[in-house]
């Protein structure tokens, strides 16, 4: 079994700021930044969620393949 590192990227979204757009912000931070990059020894997952502070749950995620 090979070693899995998990590397989350949370945003919220709220009054002024959209789901979507905090999805893409999420996925080009991890995307730009190379978050888990320089610790991965087996499989990399990166994930990007999004949270809304009206619903209160999880509304938007993606996984974020590597480059």
């Amino acid at each position: 079994m090979g070693t899995r590192l998990w590397v989350f990227e949370l945003k919220t979204a709220h009054e002024g700021k959209s789901a979507e757009a905090a999805l893409q912000e999420a996925i080009d931070q991890l995307t730009s930044r190379r978050y888990g990059e320089q610790d991965a020894v087996g499989k990399l997952e990166r994930v990007a969620l999004v949270f809304s502070l009206t619903e209160r749950r999880f509304v938007r995620w993606a996984t974020v393949s590597e480059t």
